[in-house]
């Protein structure tokens, strides 16, 4: 459960209410991740141009970005990390089953300089999702992941990315493993 969730229980307690807005919002990053495999080339191309950058830097792209949202309500500490995934997406829609750790092994095993990725995904779990280099190094990564026809989980990278806060960094763990094994 994410944290708006968690919360909604503990002032609630009421499990199956909460059961019930936990399906909702798997519901509404379903319609997202599915707006965006239906996407015009254009908005695409809009999408690519933003990438990496903050979400206020151009009303062009935020047009793109809502009308992705439509009929789909965000908490607003949420809306930051489904504009990094739309932009993201932009760059590689290339299915996969594994958490961005597995993607990165993957990638890991087809480049020549394996040390390099390695280096990059470090900072990247390094990083707080709030920083300029945390949405730079993923661009970076799903660019090379595209480049070499490997996909990401976008149903996954946006819920890990969801906790990517989390004091336990299990999020973090989670990739690394996956990353090593």
């Amino acid at each position: 459960m994410g944290f708006c969730t968690n919360l909604f229980l503990e002032i609630t307690g009421d499990e199956k209410l909460t059961s019930q807005l936990k399906d909702q919002r798997d519901e509404y990053d379903i319609k997202f991740l599915k707006n965006l495999e239906k996407m015009s080339n254009q908005d695409r191309s809009i999408l690519k141009r933003g990438a990496g950058l903050p979400i206020n830097e151009s009303n062009k792209r935020l047009l793109v970005f809502y009308r992705m949202l439509k009929g789909i309500s965000l908490y607003p500490n949420e809306e930051e990390i489904y504009y990094l995934i739309a932009t993201l997406y932009a760059w590689n829609s290339i299915s996969f089953n594994g958490d961005f750790g597995k993607s990165m092994a993957l990638l890991s095993q087809k480049k020549s300089s394996t040390q390099s990725i390695e280096n990059r995904f470090m900072v990247l779990v390094d990083c707080s999702i709030d920083s300029s280099v945390f949405s730079r190094y993923m661009l970076n990564l799903v660019k090379i992941t595209e480049k070499n026809s490997i996909g990401i989980d976008w149903d996954r990278l946006l819920k890990d990315l969801k906790y990517w806060e989390h004091e336990d960094g299990f999020i973090q763990k989670k990739w690394i493993k996956s990353f090593f094994s």
